[in-house]
């Protein structure tokens, strides 16, 4: 009697779902269905207004058998509809993480706004804030800061505040800093608008790319998925193509720039280009507006055009 040649496979059916199949020179003698208790969490963050990559992104979304959507923050100011876009998170009914450019809003009429705050140089905040409620404001000052789950946290920028700038190079005691009061050993967040990750300490970070403002030269909405499978997450790269044409063209089919102003083209510049434009200005330009040598009109047509 010929001896038997066992083979295992495990095959798998949908990201929760595997056959285990037990064959016998090629014929299946045993077959299992077993469930893997996985979670799969979109994160996506940076959206600043962008409406046409936020419904893009959100119907792709659809499409990924995710259990869970988490909103990094972020989601206001830079392109014309800060306040449809953050409305049409709220109807998601999602955990939405609280950054930085949701905390200028609440702090545009409180103690914490600086005196420079009313200058035309931050009127994209204002371009914002004039479209959302006192109630509303409130609601997004009521935000959390982070989000812990299962051995994975997630964050705007660092679990210390809403604007550390993490960065590939970051040293291990920059990280230990920015994260200290945190254990989990998986860690998601946005703020830079670029796509990286790193480990330290036997924790990995991750940092998505942006949905409505990406600055890293590629101009497609850009989000990531946590999947933890076996105890293990991982994160998957999305790049998504929308009508950034669309979007382009919201700058001027609105009244954008009677709020937002000058500086409001520099936003409109890095959605076109995918890449910075609001630093490099600033570096260059700063000290020539400050000292009444340009005006901020002439200064933004100069760099536009140099």
């Amino acid at each position: 009697m010929a001896e038997s040649a066992f083979m295992l496979y495990s095959v798998k059916v949908t990201a929760k779902f595997y056959i285990h199949l037990l064959k016998d020179r090629g014929i299946i003698i045993f077959a299992e269905l077993s469930y893997d208790v996985a979670m799969r969490i979109a994160v996506i963050a940076d959206i600043h207004g962008n409406l046409e990559a936020l419904e893009t992104v959100l119907n792709h979304t659809e499409k990924q058998s995710v259990d869970q959507i988490v909103v990094a923050g972020d989601v206001v100011i830079g392109l014309p509809h800060s306040l449809t876009c953050w409305e049409k998170v709220k109807g998601l009914e999602c955990l939405v993480i609280r950054g930085n450019h949701e905390r200028y809003l609440f702090d545009l009429d409180s103690p914490n706004s600086p005196e420079s705050w009313k200058t035309e140089r931050y009127a994209p905040i204002h371009q914002a804030y004039q479209q959302f409620s006192k109630e509303v404001i409130r609601e997004i000052r009521a935000l959390p800061t982070y989000y812990r789950v299962d051995d994975l946290l997630v964050v705007h920028a660092s679990y210390r505040n809403d604007v550390d700038a993490v960065r590939a190079t970051s040293s291990e005691r920059e990280l230990e800093e920015m994260f200290d009061g945190s254990s989990e050993p998986t860690i998601v967040r946005a703020h830079n608008h670029v796509w990286f990750n790193c480990n330290w300490n036997s924790r990995e970070l991750y940092s998505i790319g942006s949905v409505g403002l990406p600055l890293n030269g590629d101009k497609e909405a850009q989000y990531g998925i946590a999947e933890k499978i076996n105890g293990t997450w991982s994160l998957e790269k999305h790049h998504v193509p929308y009508d950034i044409q669309k979007a382009i063209k919201s700058f001027e089919t609105t009244d954008y720039f009677d709020t937002a102003g000058p500086v409001g083209k520099l936003f409109r510049q890095e959605l076109i280009t995918a890449k910075h434009e609001l630093t490099p200005f600033w570096r260059a330009y700063s000290s020539l507006v400050d000292n009444g040598e340009m005006t901020l009109e002439q200064a933004v047509h100069h760099y536009l055009n140099s």
